[in-house]
């Protein structure tokens, strides 16, 4: 009995140290410095094919390991569930970085505006990739731009590109 009341005192002592000196909150959404990006990715798929529903939210088909060279039309798309955190217009970039590290292209998100104050900031955004992509690993860098100030980058995603004839080989 006695040991078990020392616990509950150090355990109250703790608790009013931490408040205190305002730590007690330091993980919780309010506190000022727990976010230090305006977006966070929460998901990131590659489909073959997106369909856009009437109020234009984004529909993937199928969620693939592997993108195919097509012919015509786009490779696939890259799709992102986000939480924004910062108030404003968001521009995201995404950034194609080739086997050798090196970027060969670039291609933007359609513009996000945050939500009204008291509605959940979770939005869904696709980009398509277009264009002719050897057979291979490929990386896409996601930055976030609010309101025309600092770029910050969300993360890095890859993707394997096959040859038409090798997309038999790979089980989706």
């Amino acid at each position: 009995m006695r040991q078990a009341w020392r616990r509950w005192r150090l355990a109250i002592l703790t608790l009013g140290i931490l408040a205190q000196a305002g730590l007690a909150q330091a993980g919780t959404p309010q506190a000022p410095f727990a976010f230090l990006k305006p977006a966070y990715i929460t998901n990131a798929y590659f489909s073959d094919q997106v369909t856009e529903g009437e109020n234009g939210a984004v529909r993937p088909h199928s969620a693939v390991k592997a993108l195919r060279n097509r012919a015509s039309g786009p490779l696939g798309y890259l799709i992102l569930d986000l939480i924004l955190v910062k108030p404003g217009e968001h521009t995201l970039r995404l950034d194609i970085i080739n086997q050798q590290g090196e970027k060969v292209g670039e291609s933007g998100y359609p513009l996000i505006k945050m939500s009204k104050q008291g509605e959940l900031p979770l939005y869904t955004a696709a980009t398509p990739l277009s264009g002719k992509f050897s057979a291979g690993l490929w990386f896409f860098k996601i930055w976030d731009q609010v309101a025309h100030g600092t770029w910050y980058r969300l993360g890095v995603f890859s993707i394997m590109v096959v040859d038409v004839d090798e997309q038999s080989k790979i089980k989706q």
